[in-house]
């Protein structure tokens, strides 16, 4: 009888075993970390990430988290042994190896200006942690940031960061250029609060440290390298400091105002060239961008939107792509996967790339570049009316007040308005 009883219970424990697919041993959250290298394969820091990973009828399904924000990945696999999360957005994917202790450890690659990326990355099963609230309340608020070794436009940037029931700190830095996307993280207490945010979102690998030295000033560093100094919004030290951010609406401009101004860009199906030859007559929207660009994707919602409500009246807007590489193929691909998510009825033509100075050479009449995306509104006679240097997201909470302004430009230069 014994003996029955342990063959029976050795075949539960068999067909518990085999209950449980490999699909469903990923499945669970995990908290990652990234660490970017230097040339030398030396690491520069750590950025702390979560993603869940969930098994259902339809396969692996896997959604990444910066905070309350949360990105879902295009695709999920388990195979053995080895799980693949791709982001097509961004021409990126992680892969990492389930090892017997339960941890991942692999890379994320991506395609960058300069070749093939690779990041070492490795997560563990982990459930939610807290922080403490009482040290977090003391970053709450707005702030305006200087870099210290930065002498261009996005020296001065504000910053925004509130705190969530669970203790957490989320917030972003906006510069003119456009802000970091939502960070994470914590604050531990101390006579001087220390704090360390972080954000993964397939682009951004940032990690945001600091100290609070009194309830009005701040010191810190992005990604170890990039020192800063803070002030608090309102306060007499803000108040008293010699710079303040720049109007995004002022940062590029035209050479000479009063020319038409001149653009082109190759159907990335077709090949064939458009111009601004195109759309005599008509208010246009430019939009430089790059599938590649965080902000970019903050702001085709916006852009999408905009053109149906207004299309009708006679507006039309192109988007300008500089994409990594001139690979044809690679950037009709990327675009169509940019277009298809956003629902984006205007044309996107591929004008060039990120390197080589192709802005200084395809654009000429522009001065001061001032980052992706760059949004210009031309009015009927071709001439231009604003150009909206950067985007300010969803993570800056200034998105009503920029998609406000983006109505009344347009409304501008569709002659509804003076």
């Amino acid at each position: 009888m014994r003996a029955v009883k342990i063959v029976l219970l050795l075949a539960l424990l068999v067909s518990l075993a085999a209950a449980q697919s490999p699909a469903q041993s990923v499945a669970g959250r995990w908290q990652a970390t990234i660490s970017p290298q230097n040339k030398a394969g030396e690491k520069l820091f750590d950025t702390h990430f979560v993603f869940v990973i969930a098994s259902g009828a339809k396969g692996l399904q896997a959604t990444l988290y910066n905070g309350p924000e949360r990105m879902e990945f295009s695709s999920a696999e388990f195979s053995s042994g080895r799980l693949t999360l791709r982001l097509s957005q961004y021409d990126g994917a992680i892969s990492a190896k389930l090892g017997e202790n339960g941890t991942l450890s692999g890379d994320y690659t991506r395609q960058t200006s300069t070749g093939i990326r690779h990041y070492p990355l490795t997560a563990v099963k982990s459930a939610a942690s807290k922080g403490d609230v009482k040290a977090a309340n003391s970053l709450a608020g707005d702030w305006v940031v200087t870099f210290i070794n930065d002498s261009g436009s996005d020296k001065v940037a504000p910053a925004v960061f509130h705190v969530e029931k669970d203790g957490s700190v989320n917030g972003t830095i906006a510069p003119v250029s456009g802000d970091y996307g939502l960070l994470s993280g914590t604050v531990t207490p101390g006579q001087h609060p220390k704090f360390s945010l972080s954000r993964f979102d397939g682009i951004h690998v940032l990690l945001l440290e600091g100290e609070i030295d009194s309830a009005n000033a701040m010191h810190g560093a992005l990604n170890k390298s990039d020192d800063f100094t803070a002030v608090r919004k309102g306060s007499s030290d803000s108040a008293n400091s010699a710079e303040a951010p720049p109007d995004p609406e002022a940062v590029s401009k035209l050479k000479d105002p009063n020319e038409v101004f001149r653009y082109t860009g190759a159907n990335p199906q077709s090949g064939k060239a458009v111009t601004q030859d195109d759309f005599k007559g008509k208010a246009v929207i430019v939009d430089i961008f790059g599938t590649w660009c965080p902000n970019c994707h903050d702001e085709a919602p916006l852009l999408a939107d905009l053109y149906k409500r207004y299309h009708a009246q006679g507006l039309e807007i192109v988007g300008l792509a500089y994409e990594y590489t001139d690979d044809a193929t690679r950037n009709a691909r990327m675009v169509e996967i940019y277009r298809k998510k956003y629902g984006i009825e205007f044309p996107l033509l591929i004008s060039g790339t990120t390197g080589g100075k192709d802005i200084a050479k395809t654009l000429p009449q522009l001065e001061g570049f001032g980052g992706y995306p760059t949004t210009i509104f031309i009015g009927r006679d071709g001439k231009v009316r604003h150009i909206h240097a950067g985007f300010a997201g969803p993570a800056t909470g200034k998105l009503e007040e920029v998609k406000k302004r983006f109505d009344q430009n347009t409304e501008e230069i569709l002659g509804n308005r003076k």
